[in-house]
């Protein structure tokens, strides 16, 4: 079973992913709280993340950098989620991650985004 691994700090969010992700036969883990996302990340060894930017006092594009600056963990799609529509609306900044999703999100967008990262 493929996993995957969801961080935001919403908790709708998190209960919305978690039920639509699973029924479409993933193992998902959602986590509120980014201060412990690398050791999450390790010990859970997802196949994909959805990461949310803004957490609280987290920026999820340095976290994604951080994932991608590591050697066992580089290799892990991150899909970056945000209300805002446009990532650069959020400032000047380099991200590594795969995809963009504003929010709210399409749900069958976030499956087929989901799906054409985790099986390949």
């Amino acid at each position: 079973m493929k996993r995957i691994l969801v961080v935001d700090d919403n908790s709708a969010i998190l209960d919305v992913l978690e039920i639509l992700l699973s029924e479409e036969g993933y193992k998902v883990k959602c986590v509120d709280d980014a201060s412990d996302f690398l050791p999450v990340v390790i010990d859970f060894e997802p196949q994909l993340i959805i990461l949310d930017i803004q957490l609280g006092r987290y920026d999820g594009r340095a976290l994604c950098d951080n994932l991608k600056g590591l050697g066992n963990t580089k290799d892990i799609p991150v899909l970056l989620m945000s209300a805002k529509v446009n990532i650069r609306d959020m400032g000047v900044y380099t991200c590594t991650a795969q995809e963009f999703i504003t929010k709210p999100f399409d749900i069958d967008d976030v499956v087929r985004r989901v799906s054409s990262h985790i099986n390949r």
